[in-house]
């Protein structure tokens, strides 16, 4: 090796000397056994401790080269702890600002080198939203490394401080000293793991993710137990939303990750529940979107967390969070309501969601809380709805009329000038509704249900577009031919 630097943890060979100490931790080899993979040589384990301690600002490229391939590092890994060149930064350089202007070409080359699934399939537009997120990605991924570099300076100077006072025969303090270096190490060590974990999830590696976070939280846990949780939340949140955005593993992986991050917390007080809650929220969500006997399980298991979270709050005394708990509950209710094969099932369901909503409404008052409350108010319209479908009888048809009256008093708040999404979502639930009672078994003439329903789908339809809003503009196209077709059907 060459090139020794002492100028700190900014040089390219301490960046590479601790990628090469993750991933030979990873595997579990010692330097010892590194140097042998590498040169044959056992003696050469100081090198590898030299490089690995950021005392190597300029390895030789041959001995990054063979280290690389003793470790397995991809080469693309390397390059990224190096100066931008004319990889994935440089690209993003030159077309992020014009991602706007970008032809189709330029987008699809630019997905490519993020390795974004089904990209010729994907709309211009929804490659530029995902290329948008990714950018924000790589900056996150970017800020990590050069908090490396600080990591990297903070031990230097706490090794300093412990031979100055070792020097002064000040023990007490170089062990202090030394303390503090320790410490650092983990955190360095957790951090880099870290980095690697965001860099796999940039390139949509979530499984490799998931296990570097594992690996980080793992190192943590002997030094702070509480930190630990907390990272793990942190780790949570990533594998959420990149699962959220790009409809991948990330989704069932957060709900692992949080499962970890719950038995990691040392007592289960507010954060706790709060954490709890988060993860019924993503269990729910994954239930919904997992097919079978296994979302149905997903959600019972989201319900039961809701369920647990209503009951720490209610000893606390916590009113808000109670509120949302029971909003969150009541949706979750509703979603295993949709599955259920038997009606009287799905009418308990139905029943038991209502209940929540109408709970959580004593909490979300409309002048305190409007725009939560509006939203409570869609959902306990739109369970009323379906149970009134459900039932055939008068009963069914007044949880009908009253889901009307619930979603024409959410209006005030829901105004297509404040707020034109949530308008239209409310516009196009009245249509459901109204629809619903037209079919319902109790209405002799349909007529004016038809014509109310086609009126607000028409209305939700003035906001969703096939650029902004697809799914939203799709399926309530789709609904607004079905319920034409019910008109003029004989």
């Amino acid at each position: 090796m060459t090139g020794s630097d002492r100028s700190g943890g900014n040089a390219f060979g301490a960046k590479f000397g601790r990628l090469v100490r993750s991933y030979r931790e990873d595997i579990g080899l010692s330097a010892r056994d590194l140097a042998i993979r590498v040169w044959n040589d056992e003696a050469r384990k100081s090198s590898i401790s030299r490089l690995e301690n950021g005392r190597v600002g300029r390895p030789a490229a041959e001995t990054v080269q063979k280290i690389a391939l003793a470790l397995d590092i991809p080469q693309e890994e390397i390059d990224g702890l190096r100066a931008p060149s004319a990889d994935i930064g440089s690209v993003l350089s030159q077309h992020l600002g014009d991602l706007a202007r970008s032809s189709r070409d330029q987008l699809e080359a630019l997905a490519a080198r993020f390795e974004i699934d089904r990209a010729y399939d994907r709309s211009s537009e929804n490659l530029r939203q995902l290329l948008e997120a990714k950018a924000d990605e790589y900056r996150a991924y970017r800020r990590k490394i050069d908090l490396l570099d600080e990591r990297q300076d903070e031990i230097v100077a706490a090794r300093a401080a412990a031979n100055a006072a070792a020097d002064r025969l000040d023990l007490d303090e170089c062990e202090h000293q030394l303390l503090i270096a320790d410490r650092l190490q983990t955190l360095l060590f957790v951090e880099t793991k870290e980095a690697r974990a965001s860099y796999a999830l940039l390139r949509g590696q979530v499984d490799k993710a998931f296990e570097l976070f594992r690996s980080a939280a793992d190192a943590l846990r002997t030094v702070d137990s509480l930190e630990t949780a907390r990272r793990l939340k942190g780790y949570f949140v990533q594998l959420y939303d990149h699962g959220l955005l790009y409809g991948n593993d990330g989704l069932a992986l957060s709900v692992d990750m949080a499962r970890h991050a719950l038995a990691a917390f040392p007592e289960r007080g507010e954060e706790w529940a709060q954490f709890l809650m988060s993860k019924a929220n993503a269990l729910a969500n994954l239930g919904d979107r997992t097919e079978g006997g296994t979302g149905t399980a997903l959600l019972e298991e989201a319900v039961g967390d809701y369920q647990v979270v209503l009951t720490h709050f209610g000893r606390t005394g916590d009113r808000e969070r109670s509120g949302v708990a029971q909003h969150n509950l009541g949706g979750a209710l509703c979603l295993l309501a949709d599955r259920a094969d038997a009606t009287a099932s799905r009418i308990d369901l139905l029943e038991k969601a209502i209940g929540t909503f109408r709970v959580a409404l004593e909490v979300r008052d409309q002048h305190a809380s409007p725009r939560e409350w509006a939203m409570t108010m869609q959902n306990l319209a739109v369970a009323l709805r379906d149970l009134g479908a459900a039932t055939e009888d008068e009963v069914g048809r007044r949880h009908l009329m009253e889901a009307v009256e619930i979603c024409e008093r959410s209006l005030a708040i829901r105004t297509k000038d404040s707020s034109p999404f949530e308008w239209a979502m409310t516009q196009e639930n009245l249509a459901q509704v109204r629809f619903a009672l037209a079919n319902h078994r109790t209405t002799n003439d349909p007529s004016p249900h038809l014509a109310a329903a086609e009126s607000h789908i028409d209305a939700a339809l003035t906001v969703y577009s096939l650029e902004t809003s697809p799914y939203y503009f799709d399926k309530a196209t789709e609904f607004r031919r079905v319920m034409r077709t019910a008109r003029i059907a004989p």
